[in-house]
């Protein structure tokens, strides 16, 4: 499945200590202009996969993830099942994010 969670910060450099704090999944400091510039890649040994990126294109300043049009920065989850521990640790850590979808 994946997971979109809106995340209380206004840029991914505040925010990717929460989500390894969170997830307990390592990160990866990446850059790609499609997906608003550099983000965070984490993988967890179980095949998860989370990126956080920066919710604006770099070159016209509108959202990258459909749905999250209102969060500067968004956290999105491949490969997680809704009872994993990093989702449900996720959904309960209110202070940091918010859940947006899963599909």
């Amino acid at each position: 499945m994946e997971f979109r969670f809106g995340v209380k910060a206004e840029t991914v450099e505040q925010a990717y200590r929460w989500v390894e704090n969170a997830t307990g999944l390592t990160d990866e400091p990446r850059e790609s202009s499609h997906l608003g510039g550099d983000y965070y890649a984490f993988r967890g040994s179980d095949g998860v996969v989370a990126k956080l990126i920066s919710n604006r294109d770099v070159h016209d300043s509108e959202p990258v993830i459909d749905g999250c049009d209102e969060w500067l920065v968004v956290l999105y989850i491949e490969g997680a099942s809704n009872g994993a521990p990093a989702i449900q640790n996720l959904l309960n850590d209110t202070e940091h994010f918010v859940f947006v979808s899963s599909r």
